[in-house]
């Protein structure tokens, strides 16, 4: 299977997570209490997402979009309406900002450390920074500031990596030492 084409179906299956936990929804009214029924929609979610983080795990080439899926969906969650409160969307942003992380790590080893913080900071704005606007109006403006934060170190450094590598540098090379 091609990288487009896994990349594709992990589109397909993060659009999936969060749909489906409506059938869950769905399904337990009137059969169930609330909390089971906020916990078959959090296993649909969480099976569905972790299907599609999967299938994005497999793809050798990364682009900066691939990589940067599962902080987009994850974001897109924190829209859906709350149900258990801010945790959950908490915790999804931050899950989707290390999963981002660490598939930016695989495209380049070289991406600085700390475009992890404003994603971080996003889960935790979703979590305490309470909200200024009504609706998830303010929590998807600070995801698309840190996406684009990240992005912006991601792509600097592998800019530069670029330059070194042209100029015939290696930040593997030994130092030049003078004897």
């Amino acid at each position: 299977m091609t990288d487009k084409l896994k990349t594709v179906l992990a589109i397909i299956i993060l659009f999936l997570s969060l749909i489906t936990p409506v059938t869950g929804l769905l399904y337990g009214l009137g059969r169930w209490d609330a909390l089971t029924i906020l916990l078959v929609m959090g296993g649909i979610f969480v099976a569905f997402f972790a299907g599609g983080v999967l299938v994005l795990a497999t793809v050798k080439d990364f682009t900066w979009m691939t990589a940067s899926l599962p902080f987009l969906f994850s974001s897109f969650y924190t829209i859906l309406p709350d149900f258990p409160g801010p945790i959950d969307d908490a915790a999804v942003t931050s899950a989707g900002a290390l999963i981002t992380y660490f598939f930016a790590l695989r495209r380049n080893e070289g991406t600085p450390k700390w475009i992890i913080i404003p994603l971080l900071l996003a889960g935790a704005y979703t979590l305490l920074g309470g909200s200024f606007f009504p609706g998830p109006i303010d929590e998807v403006v600070v995801d698309v500031i840190a996406l684009l934060i990240a992005s912006y170190g991601a792509r600097t450094a592998e800019k530069q990596a670029q330059l070194a590598e042209s100029a015939g540098e290696s930040e593997h090379a030994p130092p030049f030492v003078e004897e």
